[in-house]
């Protein structure tokens, strides 16, 4: 038996969207883990670790080419994690962080806020 796994990163809304309509039909399962920028910056350590480089810097797609990824800036996330997304609309939305780290997304000024998050979606053939 092969898994095949597909990691997007999704508004919680999409992903219940998602869930109610195509699930399942395309895939066996599905979980949806919410960004918290604890964990960014406990990944961004450990690569930095592991590389042993404490100047490791992150390509983010931009005209002016490389700079460092700043995590306690949401923006900077998106822009990175840029080929992740589950719609490219998400780096021209408002992106903040609250008060126990979670990432929201908010499309306008007068729309609600909803988690982004990882979207794990797997299929067993």
């Amino acid at each position: 038996m092969k898994i095949v796994r597909r990691r997007v990163i999704i508004r919680e809304y999409d992903y219940n969207k998602l869930v109610k309509l195509a699930i399942p039909e395309y895939y066996t399962t599905s979980e949806f883990n919410p960004i918290v920028l604890q964990e960014l910056e406990r990944d961004h350590m450990f690569d930095v670790l592991k590389t042993g480089d404490a100047r490791l810097v992150k390509r983010i797609n931009r005209i002016d080419g490389m700079k460092p990824i700043v995590y306690s800036h949401p923006q900077s996330v998106l822009n990175y994690f840029a080929n992740h997304l589950y719609s490219t609309d998400y780096i021209r939305w408002l992106a903040e962080y609250d008060e126990h780290g979670f990432m929201w997304i908010q499309a306008r000024k007068n729309t609600p806020r909803t988690k982004l998050g990882w979207g794990i979606f797997e299929y067993n053939y």
